[in-house]
């Protein structure tokens, strides 16, 4: 629509116009809705800086068009006028036949009671055989022929009138549509700047949409390292399925590890999981989030190549083996000169061994394994060939692969497992697809009857790994059953110290109180002697009584001095480890109880008896 616009001398139709007037509007209203999103933008505010106002012309065309593209009354007063003229000139028309219809003698030549529309002119269905009974103009028959459509001579020139209104409004369209498309014209670059705009918010947030809709994750992209596929998911399988029922596997490569072989049985996800490899890789070197875990790493490649699946042509006289050498042959050159220049490539290959011989198609595969790891390509590889799973094997820069098979449901768990070498199971596959169980029969006995040592070490491999499997996951979970004893020990070990601080810390608030409870006694112990001290040497009484209930005084203040000093002892024996800075206080308590029991004031007191006893002699 727009290179149509920027014609000169040209014109849109209404419904482009309208078109473009929608995208304007559409453009306008992203444009609000991000200035006014709460959340920051980030490097979109560069994009959103990016667009271009058109309000005007948005608003030019949505006043001169409808949604369906008809100009508008409003376009402008001329055509307001005229569609006023044709209204007008239209009403005027009906009513005359509507007036001729009722009269009794044209209504009985009338083949049916109302009027039409014939080339433009409005006219009467008379009946073919009566058509001589009114005066008029013809403008045709109906395929019947039994009726004409009359014209009555007394509305030509209304309808002259109506048809010269018609086109006048023709022109007076054809007018508008020119003004605004010229308008248009003046803006083309803008809108197209404005769509481009659009269109990057519309990746953005399809990309957002669809990483959401497949849990899809941005891996980390390096100049180089090992590339790690961690959890990965096809896209297409995750549209089709439940997330809960595709399988998310695992792939490594690195300098130590150049290439996976994969084997396993047949429909058991060999191929889904070459074509995971190839189009995440391809999807995250684009730039765009996969469905993949945390921890995926991709290293910039300068080649990813795949020969996945027949390529047969009759056209071309490729069968399904020179199909393979074809591409093999385009691959291998592409690699080797990108191994030139210092880059790296990926190649994903599925059964390149089909289509001849076993023994030639396996000794030719592994001539091009060989020569891409002289060439430090990676690759990814399925084969079913014993082998090419041999020498898989036993290079120490490829990687055994096999997709897991359940022998107990004979199926295939769609599971990656590395270090492994798979079996084909096909015929425990082709009785589950409904081979008739004598053929299957008949098949194991061809089998058992041609004993082939790769088979055998293959199986015995296999035997191996499921024990070592079964050791791992036993090892596993002694592992997690010593790791939560340990864990359940620690909480235990924490809990106990914690107990033991909570009772230390109860029972040095205890000894803290039984001290200064000790202190307050021992303060009003000393008072209590001062004061009798002082008595005595005053001499205020001399009476035996006095003196007797002075001595059960002094008697009782001893009992209590040795009571407090007891319990002083007590507590510190029961916290030996308490700091030196704790029992301080206590030991000054002790040492001025131990100054209390000396007996200085006992001797003061005797010689206060003597005296007395020598006055009253």
């Amino acid at each position: 629509i727009l290179r149509k616009a920027k014609i000169p001398g040209g014109y849109c139709e209404g419904i482009e116009l309208t078109q473009i007037a929608q995208t304007l509007e559409g453009i306008h209203r992203l444009r609000k809705s991000l200035k006014e999103c709460e959340s920051p933008l980030g490097a979109l505010q560069a994009y959103l800086d990016r667009f271009i106002p058109q309000k005007e012309l948005e608003t030019r065309l949505k006043e001169s068009l409808d949604d369906e593209g008809m100009v508008r009354d409003s376009a402008s007063p001329a055509l307001k006028k005229i569609r006023h003229q044709i209204q007008s000139q239209r009403s005027h028309i009906q009513r005359k036949l509507e007036e001729m219809i009722r009269r009794p003698q044209i209504r009985e030549i009338l083949q049916e009671d109302y009027f039409t529309e014939r080339r433009g002119r409005y006219v009467l269905p008379v009946q073919s055989n009566f058509k001589g009974k009114i005066q008029g103009i013809q403008h045709g028959r109906s395929d019947t022929g039994t009726t004409s459509y009359i014209e009555p001579v007394g509305l030509v020139d209304a309808g002259n009138l109506l048809s010269d209104a018609i086109e006048e409004e023709d022109r007076e369209i054809q007018r508008i549509l020119s003004e605004l498309t010229g308008q248009v014209r003046g803006e083309v670059e803008t809108i197209r700047s404005n769509l481009e705009t659009a269109a990057e918010f519309d990746l953005v947030f399809s990309l957002g949409e669809y990483a959401l809709f497949v849990e899809a994750a941005v891996p980390r992209i390096v100049e180089s390292g090992p590339l790690h596929l961690c959890e990965m998911r096809h896209p297409l399988l995750l549209s089709q399925m439940n997330r809960s029922e595709v399988i998310p596997n695992d792939l490594f490569l690195s300098e130590d590890s150049r290439g996976l072989l994969i084997t396993g049985p047949n429909t058991g996800g060999k191929t889904v999981v070459l074509k995971s490899v190839g189009l995440l890789t391809l999807l995250a070197l684009s730039g765009l989030p996969i469905p993949c875990g945390e921890g995926t790493t991709i290293p910039l490649l300068d080649g990813v190549f795949a020969d996945i699946g027949d390529d047969q042509s009759i056209e071309q006289s490729l069968s399904t083996f020179s199909s393979h050498v074809a591409r093999m042959k385009s691959f291998l050159e592409s690699v080797r000169e990108i191994h030139g220049r210092g880059g790296r490539s990926l190649v994903i290959l599925d059964e390149p061994d089909g289509g001849t011989d076993p023994a030639e198609g396996a000794a030719l595969s592994r001539a091009y394994l060989e020569e891409l790891v002289a060439l430090d390509a990676w690759m990814v590889v399925a084969t079913h060939l014993g082998d090419l799973k041999l020498f898989a094997f036993d290079h120490p820069k490829l990687v055994s692969c096999s997709m897991r098979f359940d022998g107990e449901t004979l199926a295939p768990t769609f599971e990656l497992l590395t270090d492994t070498v798979g079996e084909s199971h096909g015929l425990e596959i082709a009785h589950r697809l409904g081979i008739a169980q004598n053929v299957i029969d008949r098949a194991k006995v061809i089998v058992e009857s041609n004993p082939n040592d790769a088979a055998k070490l293959l199986h015995r491999l296999t035997e191996e790994e499921r024990e070592a499997r079964r050791l791992r996951e036993e090892i596993e979970k002694t592992r997690a059953d010593i790791e939560e004893k340990r864990a359940s020990l620690v909480r235990r070990m924490e809990q106990t110290a914690q107990n033991e601080k909570k009772i230390l810390e109860g029972a040095k608030r205890e000894a803290e109180h039984k001290i200064q409870t000790a202190k307050r006694r021992v303060n009003q112990i000393e008072s209590l002697i001062q004061k009798e001290e002082e008595k005595i040497k005053k001499g205020h009484s001399g009476k035996e009584e006095e003196l007797a209930e002075r001595e059960k005084k002094i008697a009782w203040l001893e009992r209590d001095l040795e009571h407090r000093l007891k319990q002083i002892m007590e507590w510190s024996s029961r916290f030996p480890n308490m700091a030196p800075e704790m029992l301080k206080p206590y030991l000054i308590e002790k040492q001025r109880l131990e100054r209390l029991k000396e007996p200085e004031w006992k001797e003061i007191l005797r010689q206060i008896n003597e005296e007395e006893k020598n006055l009253k002699e």
